[in-house]
Parts: structure tokens; C-alpha cells; sequence
């Protein structure tokens, strides 16, 4: 969690989503599907809309 949000600016609503990425990262996981247009911001995760 320390590394992503030194590399990431985070406040208010995107400090929980900083934390699921953070153990995504930690547990290997590399893509996330969701409509939440927030995770684009870590660069280490590839965001897929399920609705496409």
C-alpha cells in the first residue's frame, strides 16, 4: 500500500481503491474488471469494462 500511494497521489474516495489495488498487485493480479474508471490511474493494472 506504501509503494502505490507514493507513486500515486490518493485522497478521498480513491484511498480504498488504492488499497484493492495495492493487494491486487501484491497477489499477482494484473487485469480488473470493473466500471470504475478510477483504477486507470494505476499503471500496473489493466482495466477492462465488462460491459464491452
Amino acid at each position: 500500500y506504501r509503494e502505490v500511494t507514493a507513486r500515486f497521489p490518493v485522497r478521498g474516495n480513491l484511498v480504498p481503491d488504492a488499497h484493492l489495488a495495492a493487494l491486487l498487485r501484491q497477489h499477482g493480479v494484473g487485469r480488473l474488471y470493473t466500471v470504475d474508471r478510477d483504477f486507470r490511474k494505476f499503471d500496473f493494472l489493466e482495466v477492462a469494462d465488462p460491459f464491452e
